[in-house]
């Protein structure tokens, strides 16, 4: 609930950057506030759910992830595979393991910080500049014409 709140709040704040007439009015700056909170504030609740999907995928050999543990499970010390079939099937697990995407996915999209950061980048930076771009370029037409 909270999050999709703040995700309103953020698009909230575009609405009201957007329909300012004027770029340096009160609702623009109060516009631009709401949104990038709101964008923090979203990508901080989603956060926890990216440590969780790293928490099943990362491969660091210091790392304590379903898939770390099961690589290093053959090589701790007075363990042994006791024949090819359990190498054969703790080999297909690793290969399950790598191949699947392990971890949270809301509406099918895996949440990791990778994917936050690009998010972010995308909605927090290209978004804005692109619209600032726009709106000097689409000023400097209509100044032109007149």
């Amino acid at each position: 609930a909270m999050f999709a709140f703040c995700t309103g709040c953020a698009v909230f704040g575009m609405f009201l950057v957007v329909r300012s007439p004027v770029v340096w009015q009160e609702n623009y700056f109060i516009g631009c506030i709401i949104f990038f909170l709101g964008t923090v504030t979203s990508i901080g609740y989603l956060l926890p759910l990216a440590v969780l999907t790293s928490a099943c995928t990362s491969r660091g050999a210091s790392k304590r992830s379903i898939l770390a543990v099961a690589q290093r499970h053959p090589f701790r010390h007075g363990t042994q595979m006791r024949d090819d079939a359990e190498r054969f099937a703790h080999d297909r697990f690793i290969h399950y393991v790598e191949g699947s995407n392990l971890g949270i996915k809301l509406c099918g999209i895996l949440i990791t910080k990778r994917m936050l950061a690009e998010r972010f980048f995308k909605i927090g930076v290209l978004l804005p500049t692109a619209y600032s771009f726009l709106i000097s370029h689409f000023q400097s037409q209509v100044h032109n014409m007149s």
